[in-house]
């Protein structure tokens, strides 16, 4: 019977990657600068267009991003050049201590702090200058991102109107994970996680769509050994676990997963936390989990009130 069921799941799983067969590879990362000078030489064109105007503005920010009168000892501050012959406001965003939080870049309004109100290029650093995150948005649901955690790319996001995808990156480049969301040909909202093993071979496979009741997620699992064989569960095995607890790292450092968040949320609950953040931010943000132990399934990332 178990073989049975095995063989009826990996048909049903087969069957989700037919429909998505048509999901391109997340590669086309290459237009985006890889270290701090790359994005430097990137911004060049709006630093001579800063530098030929004056700081109209300077608005302040708490560490949630939240408008303040006064700039807080872990706040941000923002200098405006103002609107733009574009239609965009020319800003730049900086640390509390005066360190750049940002190259200048496009906003659609110079009082939003959610990423994707960002247009065109845009480079984030962290308090020790290092890059933290370039992208390039189209508008708000069509863009690419990369990320880095402690200096180290770590993850390659993709975004368009119909179609979600990405990776998670381990120190050497190789893939720790990769995610898509599309709609297949029933209209259906479509989720899919594969997490890998060091060798190269598939660890586990996730996908998740809409019950029949239309009210939850359904999804199946599939988890491999690190030499390829099916396994009924779970592994336990320290493998397993080392990259489920890497891939956990760079949700918490790249996309700005709470600390306070339950680590291995439920369906419900994750649900629950998005859409309190959908609500506090602005920003479109879900994961659907695989079962208890969670795999996260991404959605789309949250642009958390700028910029994590």
């Amino acid at each position: 019977m178990k073989r049975l069921l095995s063989l009826l799941l990996s048909s049903a799983l087969l069957t989700a990657c037919t429909t998505l067969a048509a999901v391109p590879p997340a590669d086309t990362s290459e237009a985006l600068p890889r270290n701090a000078a790359e994005a430097l030489r990137r911004a060049q064109p709006l630093q001579e267009a800063a530098q030929k105007q004056k700081v109209v503005k300077t608005l302040y920010f708490d560490a949630d991003w939240q408008p303040v009168e006064t700039l807080p000892a872990d706040g941000y501050y923002r200098q405006s050049y103002g609107l733009q012959d574009n239609g965009l406001y020319l800003v730049q965003d900086f640390y509390a201590n005066g360190k750049k939080q940002t190259d200048w870049f496009y906003g659609t309004d110079e009082t939003k702090t959610d990423s994707t109100d960002t247009r065109g290029y845009i480079a984030l650093y962290d308090q020790e200058g290092r890059l933290k995150m370039s992208a390039d948005y189209i508008n708000t649901n069509r863009y690419h991102r990369l990320d880095w955690c402690d200096g180290i790319l770590c993850a390659d996001s993709h975004f368009t109107d119909r179609l979600n995808q990405g990776r998670y990156l381990a120190a050497d480049g190789s893939r720790l994970a990769e995610w898509t969301q599309a709609t297949n040909e029933q209209g259906d909202l479509v989720a899919t996680m594969q997490y890998w093993y060091p060798n190269h071979q598939l660890a586990s496979y996730s996908i998740s769509r809409p019950a029949a009741d239309a009210q939850s997620d359904t999804t199946n699992n599939m988890y491999y050994s690190e030499d390829g064989t099916l396994l009924p569960g779970e592994p336990a095995t320290p493998a397993y676990q080392n990259l489920k607890t890497a891939v956990q790292r760079i949700d918490r450092q790249a996309f700005g997963a709470d600390d306070e968040a339950p680590a291995e949320p439920t369906v419900a609950d994750k649900a629950a936390h998005t859409a309190a953040k959908v609500a506090e931010h602005a920003a479109a943000a879900a994961v659907a989990t695989a079962d208890a132990y969670a795999v996260p399934i991404k959605t789309k990332h949250a642009a958390k009130k700028r910029r994590h």
